[in-house]
């Protein structure tokens, strides 16, 4: 049996990267898959800058998310105490408080204004208003207002 002489590796440091020739073949280590500290910083920093505008605008949009709610609902109340109002007896269209409602946990306190349109006759037609006031962060109020005219 012959033996055979064993062959060398010759590595050589090319422009700060490792080669290394065997057998006719190059072979490079493989390239750096992983991050380095720096992009890693910047990446959390971005992350955190991003969690921290979605953390400031979250309890705006529910705030804003329970006002339309309610406003949804004092537009309801007041369309309603106004569509009655036009069903009922023209004579009946008195200034007066009505009982207040409550719808989900708030109190809403209902008021109705009639006055009587300028120039023209207080038995033929007459001013509107439906006030529906609450308390939320302070007094609120939500207007509804519209002309009657007395039926033939």
């Amino acid at each position: 049996m012959q033996r055979t002489a064993p062959r060398t590796v010759a590595l050589a440091v090319v422009a700060g990267k490792e080669h290394s020739d065997w057998g006719g073949w190059r072979v490079q280590p493989p390239e750096s898959s992983g991050l380095s500290l720096l992009e890693t910083v910047i990446s959390m920093a971005i992350f955190s800058l991003i969690f921290l505008i979605l953390v400031t605008i979250y309890p705006t949009a529910l705030l804003s998310g329970k006002r339309g709610e309610q406003m949804l609902v004092v537009s309801s109340i007041a369309t309603q105490e106004l569509e009655r109002l036009k069903s009922s007896d023209f004579a009946e269209l008195v200034t007066k408080g009505l009982p207040p409602r409550t719808v989900q946990g708030t109190t809403y306190a209902i008021r109705v204004e009639v006055s009587p349109v300028l120039g023209a006759d207080p038995e033929r037609i007459r001013n509107v208003r439906v006030i529906v006031s609450w308390e939320n962060r302070g007094a609120r109020a939500y207007e509804l207002a519209t002309s009657i005219l007395k039926p033939e």
